[in-house]
């Protein structure tokens, strides 16, 4: 029988959507229980601590740069164009065993999605690392479309495959 607490290489969407679960349940859907508190809206149609759009994808990057534009750059599941206003949480697995094999998140140098204080910052994700950001609230990570929506990879000189899931809102 499977351990059903234990991660599994290639189900980062389904690893991700659980903990979110876990921390706020419905945060992807309504429960059918009525909340214990009265549900809170932003002023645009949607709940605190909730989400609306999801990315997905398993990527390989073969020795190059890749640079995710969460302004309209994305599609999801359905082949619908996702504009991300606010991310919520993004997490990349590195399916890289390999020594060395290290995947650079951040850093763009004209555009960069503010995951870190500096622009320049850069995050270096060893081989089988998770990077994980958990930002649920209405706040979240803001989207400013061409200064401040793309997120850099860069798989240095190595050919390697991740796993993403972005999770955000659209208003």
């Amino acid at each position: 029988m499977p351990d059903r607490n234990r991660y599994e290489p290639g189900h980062l969407s389904r690893y991700v959507h659980s903990l979110a679960a876990h921390q706020r349940p419905g945060f992807f859907h309504r429960s059918r229980r009525r909340a214990a508190r009265p549900e809170r809206f932003d002023g645009h149609g949607l709940i605190i601590d909730k989400a609306d759009k999801k990315f997905t994808d398993r990527r390989t990057l073969a020795a190059t740069v890749e640079n995710l534009d969460l302004a309209g750059g994305l599609t999801d599941a359905f082949g619908v164009t996702l504009t991300f206003a606010k991310i919520k949480a993004i997490a990349i697995h590195n399916l890289s065993v390999t020594p060395g094999e290290v995947l650079k998140i951040g850093g763009h140098a004209s555009a960069a999605f503010p995951l870190f204080d500096n622009a320049t910052d850069i995050y270096p994700l060893g081989p089988n690392g998770i990077f994980f950001i958990w930002e649920p609230s209405l706040a979240g990570k803001v989207v400013t479309a061409t200064t401040a929506d793309l997120l850099k990879i860069d798989s240095g000189a190595a050919t390697i495959q991740y796993d993403i899931v972005i999770i955000g809102t659209s208003a």
